[in-house]
């Protein structure tokens, strides 16, 4: 990844204590975070495992460094 930039991240969240965040920085080898995202709750939302599921996404900046 270059030193600026900006890329999505997609997180789900579900009862009980159920939190993960897809992201192409942090955990590259899960493929497209959108696509793994939705696909898990689609399967998820389907069984009935976990309740109040939520998708959500956020855009992460990245800049260069700069000196103070």
């Amino acid at each position: 990844m270059s030193d600026a930039g900006a890329y999505l991240e997609w997180r789900v969240t579900g009862d009980p204590d159920y939190d993960f965040t897809w992201s192409p920085l942090r955990n590259p080898h899960l493929g497209d975070p959108e696509a793994a995202a939705r696909q898990f709750v689609e399967k998820i939302g389907a069984s009935g495992s976990l309740a109040n599921l939520k998708l959500m996404r956020r855009t992460v900046t990245i800049s260069p460094w700069e000196e103070p």
